[in-house]
């Protein structure tokens, strides 16, 4: 609180009070004194004084002081929460207008920059292979952090990554205040948010950031997994793609050429090349290339043990190469010539790659029925950034590739190809109804539970063959609209409000939306889409009713719910089988098909 003489040698009430405006300090602003009239006290409230009173009269001093500070502390807690609620708006207002995770990102560094006056911004993804935060976006003096790669050591940000509490403060070389938020989402902390201001980082501002920084890394977490999803999906696409392929043709070229062009759009590499063992020669013979400069490059043989892919033929394992300091020592790698990186310069080109100017490369063995029938090789002219997924698909298009190649001389290895296809299409389909249960943690073990039951009951009712492929796969994928939902209601403890189930009730369109453009999904998305109708029509997200609602998602209905009836939740314990076989009696009409309950209870459970 300030208290002020109106008049004094030096040194004035008004100047008094225009230093505190100008530095736009939010303080209690009392005058004190005998010299001044009725009008001049009014003129100095009028200007921003909070209270004025008489030498003689400082009995009122003490109360004063007591009601000034607590109807200040009033205005400063509804003001802070009035910013609050305007930050809050602003940002989430902004972050639904961005659909990609790179351009939510560019939206969360302009926005916070913008709404703290910011003149540095810069936000980092915690890599957690490497341990290392590399910043994606940077503004201002943030620029100074763009495109690096910082370890969690490091003393700017280490102690907000190893607290998990923001860090404030003006450590060298910063010339302003600093704040490092962690962008932390329910079971860890996905990055940091760096801002650097000209103006004091008060205690308020802190908080404030830290409710900025959890609604932006909810929205990234979002965002990536959503983006983790779509791309898993266009990877199974290309897989269909390239069955496709391999079924209305038997000309090796066409095959080749669309399964390299999905090799470059699925990896985001610069080009691939595909080379076959000749059994007579005894070498690798390049028949097919993709996104080279010369048309000429790499088209040399090999002998099996030569180099990278000679090697990777010869003794059939992936075989990786990265040379930051350019590209000669690639084309030599390739050759075989790794082993004395100081004389590669002397070292001559056959395969004609040094032009090219890649620095990653990658050769995969193509196996097929034990034996190695080829290479795929893989270029990039940047250091590649792949995680242990991107491999595995590399590895899957090889054995796509592999199978392309045997295909052509043996039908057999077609009929294979289907059965791995299978097999792998519904791998990736239980890993997602597997990560669906881990996200939603009280859940665990439910889809497959409700996946098992829901199949025996559809043999019972008649189903067989393909259609109860499209039920199991339905099954696993129930929830998969469940993505879209937001932790805060996913997870949430008690029971939804009115607003939030509106929102948690979109996750059946969400499951539409996901797996629709998926051609081989569509006929199993009955179950996602339909599966919370109910027989009378009081269901979502149609409102169908009777045998409107696809007979796949009525039965598994009944099972959907039994399991959750029976299974423990945070805010009830689960129910002893007598209590649902009597709910689900009850619902028979209501919610449920009722020769379907009656259907039901004949399984042995």
């Amino acid at each position: 609180i300030v208290i002020s003489d109106y008049s004094l040698p030096l040194f004035d009430m008004p100047h008094a009070l225009a230093v505190v405006q100008e530095l736009q300090l939010d303080l209690p602003f009392i005058i004190v004194s005998g010299t001044i009239g009725e009008e001049a006290a009014v003129t100095a409230l009028n200007s921003g004084a909070h209270d004025f009173m008489a030498k003689d009269k400082l009995s009122r001093l003490a109360p004063a002081i007591e009601r000034t500070l607590r109807d200040a502390g009033v205005r400063r807690a509804r003001r802070q929460r009035e910013r609050e609620l305007e930050v809050i708006a602003a940002l989430t207002g902004a972050l639904r207008q961005a659909e990609a995770r790179a351009a939510l990102l560019a939206v969360i560094v302009d926005e916070v920059g913008n709404l703290f006056q910011a003149s540095g911004v810069a936000l980092g993804t915690l890599d957690a292979d490497s341990d290392e935060v590399v910043f994606e976006v940077a503004r201002g003096t943030g620029e100074r952090f763009a495109g690096q790669r910082r370890v969690s050591a490091d003393p700017l940000f280490g102690g907000a990554l190893a607290t998990s509490q923001p860090f404030t403060g003006q450590p060298a070389p910063y010339q302003s205040p600093t704040a490092v938020v962690p962008l932390q989402i329910h079971g860890g902390v996905l990055g940091v948010l760096w801002i650097e201001r000209e103006m004091l980082l008060r205690a308020e501002d802190v908080r404030l950031l830290g409710t900025v920084a959890d609604i932006a890394a909810n929205a990234l977490n979002r965002a990536t997994l959503y983006e983790e999803t779509q791309r898993r999906l266009d990877r199974l696409t290309a897989l269909r793609t390239i069955d496709l392929a391999i079924n209305a043709s038997q000309d090796m070229g066409i095959i080749l050429e669309v399964l390299l062009g999905q090799v470059l759009t699925q990896l985001h590499v610069d080009a691939a090349a595909l080379l076959l063992v000749n059994p007579v020669t005894q070498s690798l013979d390049q028949v097919a290339a993709r996104g080279f400069r010369s048309p000429a490059a790499g088209r040399a043989s090999l002998r099996l043990g030569q180099g990278l892919a000679g090697r990777a033929a010869l003794e059939g394992r992936h075989m990786t190469y990265a040379n930051p300091q350019g590209a000669y020592a690639l084309s030599n790698a390739r050759a075989g010539r790794v082993d004395s990186l100081n004389h590669l310069a002397a070292e001559a080109d056959p395969t004609n790659l040094s032009a090219e100017g890649f620095v990653s490369y990658h050769a995969v063995p193509l196996l097929a029925k034990g034996a190695v029938n080829g290479v795929l090789e893989v270029f990039h002219r940047q250091p590649l950034r792949n995680d242990a997924e991107w491999e595995e698909y590399l590895d899957t298009l090889a054995g796509q590739a592999a199978i392309a190649i045997n295909n052509i001389s043996l039908v057999e290895g077609l009929q294979r190809s289907h059965a791995e296809l299978g097999q792998a299409y519904d791998a990736t389909i239980e890993g997602w109804s597997r990560a669906l249960d881990l996200r939603d943690r009280e859940t665990e073990g439910h889809t497959q539970r409700v996946t098992e039951v829901t199949l025996r009951l559809a043999q019972n009712l008649g189903l067989h063959g393909v259609d109860l492929t499209h039920v199991r796969r339905g099954a696993l994928l129930h929830d998969i609209g469940k993505m879209g939902i937001p932790d805060s209601i996913l997870h949430k403890p008690g029971q939804l409000s009115d607003e939030e189930w509106v929102i948690m009730r979109r996750h059946p369109l969400y499951a539409y939306e996901l797996l629709s453009p998926v051609a081989y999904l569509r006929l199993a998305l009955d179950i996602p889409h339909y599966h919370h109708e109910k027989w009378n029509g009081a269901g979502y997200p149609y409102g169908l009713q009777g045998e409107q609602i696809p007979l796949q998602a009525r039965l598994f209905a009944v099972v959907d719910v039994w399991d959750a009836l029976r299974s423990d939740r945070p805010y009830r314990a689960g129910w002893p089988e007598d209590k649902v076989r009597a709910y689900l009696k009850a619902q028979s009409g209501l919610h449920f098909d009722p020769r379907l309950v009656e259907a039901f209870w004949t399984l042995d459970l």
